[in-house]
């Protein structure tokens, strides 16, 4: 996406009026949240111009004067909330490391690309069977067996 030199994306209109922005933000005793249009994953958004804005980005300028030059991280984890307070400039390392220190990277069942469960792990390890056949049963490769029996994989 092209920016201007103030760090605002091209054909970038503020929104009619920031009491409407504002107004579509509800405040809890913890988050400050976007009530309006949101994105697949869960980040508040709205049109300027062409473009669509997140609004926790938005908030942040109005908050700091200026646009981020960098990504806008949220100590709380809610995607749509604008509190001040909850908001941080960060990289895209820092954003992983803070979520690894949380514990919210997709491990295990949670994984999208997850083809065993907890409950075939234990059976896995407790199995005397070859990691050939149980590779068979479950449909993975002998690898992928080898890796939980040796904890290399499916650890907590």
């Amino acid at each position: 996406m092209r920016v201007k030199k103030d760090g605002s994306p091209c054909n970038w209109r503020k929104p009619h009026s920031l009491e409407v922005f504002w107004s579509q933000v509800r405040k809890t005793k913890t988050c400050w949240l976007w009530t309006g249009v949101r994105n697949k994953k869960g980040y508040g958004t709205f049109r300027g111009g062409k473009n669509k804005v997140l609004v926790h980005c938005f908030a942040w300028k109005q908050y700091k004067g200026k646009w981020p030059e960098k990504k806008v991280l949220h100590t709380c984890d809610v995607a749509n909330c604008l509190r001040e307070e909850h908001l941080f400039e960060g990289t895209e390392a820092d954003n992983t490391r803070d979520m690894l220190i949380k514990g919210r990277e997709a491990r295990g069942e949670r994984s999208g690309a997850a083809k065993l469960t907890w409950k075939a792990v234990r059976k896995i390890r407790k199995s005397t069977r070859s990691q050939s056949d149980l590779a068979d049963e479950y449909s993975v490769n002998q690898s992928t067996i080898s890796a939980v029996q040796n904890f290399r994989t499916w650890t907590k």
